[in-house]
């Protein structure tokens, strides 16, 4: 049974760095191509970079997370709108989450591998949920609500770590 579930949102600020992001690109990208033009060069290096950064930009800003919380797992759905990744994590596996994100205070745990569900232009805190992973620990870190914090609370208070 899901007990609730979420989507990501694109706030109005990070939606204008985002857009400021491609625009910078677009014009590097131009200036390349303008180069090709006016001075018979090519520069595969700069078309390479233009076309890398495209790829990047696409890869955090565009595709669209829904987390599900259920009564035995979360969900994560990753939606590019070509495709779809789905990640499930047993709430019996989880061994901690919190409601805060903290680089310093993470990156020392024995968390051996991250995965990254959200969206550059959701505006809201980055939460972490850290659970075992063939023997070892791994960690989600993700944005969501204070509600969806609440929601896992409720079902796991001995695990939650309050920053």
């Amino acid at each position: 049974m899901i007990a609730y579930t979420e989507e990501s949102i694109i706030t109005l600020e990070r939606k204008y760095y985002a857009i400021a992001g491609l625009v910078a690109i677009t014009l590097y990208f131009g200036y390349e191509i303008s180069r090709y033009f006016t001075q018979n060069y090519f520069s595969t290096m700069g078309i390479g970079y233009s076309i890398l950064f495209y790829i990047l930009w696409g890869w955090k800003c565009l595709p669209k997370y829904t987390y599900t919380l259920t009564d035995t797992e979360m969900i994560f759905i990753t939606d590019y709108k070509f495709f779809v990744l789905k990640k499930v994590v047993k709430l019996e596996d989880i061994e901690s989450f919190s409601n805060n994100y903290i680089k310093k205070f993470f990156k020392k745990t024995k968390i051996s591998r991250y995965y990254y569900r959200y969206n550059f232009t959701d505006g809201r805190p980055e939460r972490l949920i850290a659970f075992k992973r063939n023997n070892k620990l791994a960690g989600i870190i993700f944005k969501c609500s204070d509600k969806m914090i609440k929601k896992l609370q409720e079902k796991m208070p001995e695990r939650f770590i309050k920053f």
